[in-house]
């Protein structure tokens, strides 16, 4: 009896996971809507996590960096990486990480003098520290 509850078990085991792996989306998903949104931000965020790391490989200065502010357009994704100016009426870009043919590879771009942005990555960086002090951790 033992054995074959062994045997049994090793059968269901193997089978579990010759399946585990192999299940494929959903061709109609039940919300369209809220799939469509997780799987942008799913491209969200391997375009930060891949220009983060591409920028990193740069050795950039710290002091250079504050938001990574990523955006997607019909090429590809951007993300750019500065800080609000002393008035916080600009949006300085120190380095800009532009996609290349897949969300994996990126192109840095060091900015010197830092590029003064007021539409976009302003509006972006402004919004997140309103989300910040507002929703402190």
């Amino acid at each position: 009896m033992p054995k074959r509850l062994v045997t049994l078990s090793l059968v269901l085991f193997l089978t579990s996971i010759s399946f585990a792996g192999k299940r494929k989306p959903e061709p109609n998903p039940v919300m369209p809507d809220v799939t469509a949104r997780g799987r942008a931000l799913y491209e969200y965020d391997q375009a930060a996590w891949h220009a983060g790391d591409a920028l990193q490989a740069t050795h950039p200065p710290i002091e250079a960096l504050g938001r990574y502010l990523p955006r997607k357009s019909d090429t590809g994704w951007t993300v750019v990486f500065g800080h609000l100016n002393d008035r916080r009426d600009e949006f300085l870009v120190a380095y800009e990480a532009t996609q290349g043919a897949t969300v994996q590879e990126f192109t840095v771009r060091k900015l010197d003098p830092p590029r003064e942005d007021t539409g976009f990555y302003l509006a972006a960086a402004k919004a997140i520290d309103i989300a910040l002090h507002d929703f402190p951790g």
